[in-house]
């Protein structure tokens, strides 16, 4: 009878350890989807920095500085 509760106890037991794994499976599905979005929102900053850092932005100044030189 004791092998009996004993095994039973187990089983409890081995229940409890599943039902935590799926809520832990569950947290890092969830928290590999904000991953994924993250690296995508970085992805895409990544590309716009290295779109405006291939502007010719020093020339754009210089025109702006060149007109209200000549407009005096």
């Amino acid at each position: 009878m004791q092998l009996l509760s004993f095994l039973k106890e187990l089983r409890n037991r081995v229940a409890e350890m599943e039902a935590k794994n799926a809520e832990y499976q569950d947290q890092i599905e969830g928290l590999k989807q904000i991953i994924e979005e993250k690296d995508a929102k970085i992805k895409q900053l990544e590309d716009t920095l290295a779109n405006l850092q291939n502007k010719p932005i020093k020339k754009t100044i210089s025109k702006k500085k060149d007109k209200k030189s000549t407009k005096k």
